[in-house]
């Protein structure tokens, strides 16, 4: 279990006081904005067919 706030796309950062909504853009991670998130995934998928 991490003890640091893990944002998700949902935009929730879960903590120790338990899941708390993500409104400002600096607590919000660059891998969970805009095209990111594909990236993310391309990184895991490409590997898997090579």
């Amino acid at each position: 279990m991490a003890n640091r706030p893990e944002p998700l796309p949902g935009g929730v950062a879960f903590s120790a006081d338990g899941p708390q909504p993500v409104f400002k853009p600096h607590r919000i991670s660059p891998n969970y904005s805009g095209g990111s998130i594909s990236g993310r995934l391309l990184v895991i998928y490409f590997p898997l067919h090579e």
